[in-house]
């Protein structure tokens, strides 16, 4: 048997991979549901197909709809319940996660790279024969989820003590100012009555003064 070689040489460190050579599924049907779940989780796959696998959920079809009929579902124009190859996508990626684990990477796995080859087709034997049998090679990757959750928290904890110690200080200011305000009038009238008396007895005394000269 000759050796297989992925589409995708370059594989980083935390990325996984697994295949299927010569699974005994249709090639057109292993595109059209490769490429809907590329993107997706690794459990989210695995769920998804385990709906195909009831019927309550269908892929849909793109590419090769010629004769495929209309499916229920949201965005869903074609598709189909494809049971064979779902069982085979499911063992597949359970494979991946198990290679995953091996080399350390966490439970999170998003799908890079998904795709579906034909591989050789040999012809069928005895009543069937003249016919040839369906061979695909399908390949994935998948590649760790990086947790992004921690940091936006800890903006939002120093956002909030920044908030709050703004909102301190424009409480704590108002209360001098209207300290200083109340007590500064007061000394100024104080003054100023002082003055006034002040002006208005030096001329009646300077008056007396002058009345008794003449005298």
């Amino acid at each position: 048997m000759t050796k297989y070689k992925y589409s995708q040489k370059n594989l980083k460190e935390n990325q996984a991979k697994a295949v299927a050579r010569d699974a005994s599924v249709s090639t057109k049907t292993s595109i059209e549901t490769v490429k809907f779940l590329k993107g997706k989780t690794t459990k989210v796959a695995i769920a998804y197909l385990e709906k195909v696998l009831e019927k309550r959920l269908a892929i849909p079809y793109t590419r090769f709809t010629d004769g495929v009929g209309h499916r229920p579902g949201n965005g869903i124009t074609s598709g189909r319940y494809p049971q064979k190859l779902s069982k085979v996508l499911i063992t597949l990626i359970k494979s991946l996660e198990a290679n995953a684990s091996m080399k350390g990477l966490g439970e999170e796995l998003k799908i890079v790279h998904f795709v579906a080859h034909r591989a050789s087709t040999p012809m069928h034997y005895g009543r069937h024969s003249r016919r040839e049998m369906k061979r695909t090679h399908i390949e994935i990757i998948a590649e760790e989820v990086e947790e992004k959750k921690k940091k936006p928290v800890k903006k939002k904890e120093a956002v909030k003590t920044k908030v709050t110690e703004k909102v301190e200080t424009k409480k704590e200011v108002p209360k001098e100012v209207k300290v200083e305000l109340k007590v500064e009038p007061k000394v100024e009238e104080k003054t100023i009555e002082k003055k006034e008396e002040a002006k208005i007895e030096t001329p009646k005394e300077i008056k007396k003064e002058a009345i008794e000269v003449k005298e």
